[in-house]
């Protein structure tokens, strides 16, 4: 088979199929953790995945996405810090920029960015909706609210009105804490603490895709576990279509002492569409 490069993919090519063959290193103890990204020049279509490894000591998985730039890669979920007036993450984050994985653990003791209050007024009992976001360049986080105060009747509608919120500036929303004051009296952030029956009447928070208000992530399409001395072959692929706007990435979950000798994944592309495809496809 001739070789031929990404822009001679086009249905017209009498060998249209490329493999990629994408060498894997294995540590113990990740989670979706990132190691090869490519964006190709014209659209194409993830035909097959598979994977291949001499030896398997443990538990591993290969993951295969298809996602856009600054697009969330890994769900995440915000928390109740052990210093209850602040937050935390679960979960490592992940998305492309620039060409670049950017990766951000899991991270503690976050203060809100700013002092937001909840029923100013102290009249009863209202919601409001923080969100988390995070830049696109170091995945650094921070908070953002619609209004320097909120006072919503309800959870449903605080969530409604945050969903219409954008990020900052070179930022993306990955999660959300939506918080109800207690009666007659107001919440504000920094201050009060986030535990439910002490300064907030109830507490919830969502991951990154949960909610409108927490924005989208990108799930893997492909997921593997290798055996030793033979090829296994996905064929459950979710999502197929690779456009020239988006990466083709690869990654790799493992147990605490997760290893694979020689662990090597096969993607089959062609170009899209050809005969017999559809255009809607995802």
């Amino acid at each position: 088979m001739p070789r031929f490069k990404d822009q001679n993919l086009d249905p017209g090519s009498s060998f249209p199929t490329r493999q990629l063959v994408v060498p894997i290193a294995t540590a113990v103890s990740l989670t979706k953790r990132v190691t090869w990204a490519r964006k190709f020049l014209k659209p194409v279509k993830l035909r097959a995945a598979s994977v291949f490894a001499t030896a398997v000591t443990a538990a591993v998985t290969v993951l295969v996405w298809i996602v856009s730039e600054d697009t969330p890669m890994v769900q995440i979920t915000p928390a109740i810090d052990a210093v209850p007036e602040k937050w935390k993450t679960t979960g490592v984050a992940r998305h492309i920029h620039g060409g670049a994985v950017i990766e951000k653990a899991a991270v503690t003791a976050q203060v809100f960015s700013a002092n937001y209050t909840i029923n100013n007024a102290g009249v009863g009992q209202k919601w409001g909706v923080v969100l988390i976001q995070q830049a696109l360049a170091d995945g650094a986080y921070s908070t953002k609210t619609i209004a320097a105060d909120q006072a919503y009747a309800t959870q449903g509608e605080a969530l409604t009105a945050a969903a219409g919120v954008a990020a900052d500036a070179g930022k993306i929303i990955v999660g959300a804490i939506a918080i109800q004051s207690k009666n007659n009296l107001k919440w504000t952030a920094n201050t009060d603490d986030l535990t439910a029956a002490s300064d907030v009447g109830a507490v919830a928070f969502y991951a990154t895709g949960a909610v409108p208000a927490a924005g989208t992530y990108t799930a893997e399409c492909v997921s593997v576990a290798p055996a030793a001395l033979a090829e296994v072959v996905e064929d459950a692929i979710t999502k197929h279509v690779v456009r020239d706007d988006q990466y083709l990435a690869i990654g790799i979950t493992t147990d605490a002492t997760g290893a694979a000798t020689n662990l090597v994944a096969t993607l089959d592309v062609t170009p899209w569409p050809m005969r017999g495809d559809s255009l809607v496809e995802v």
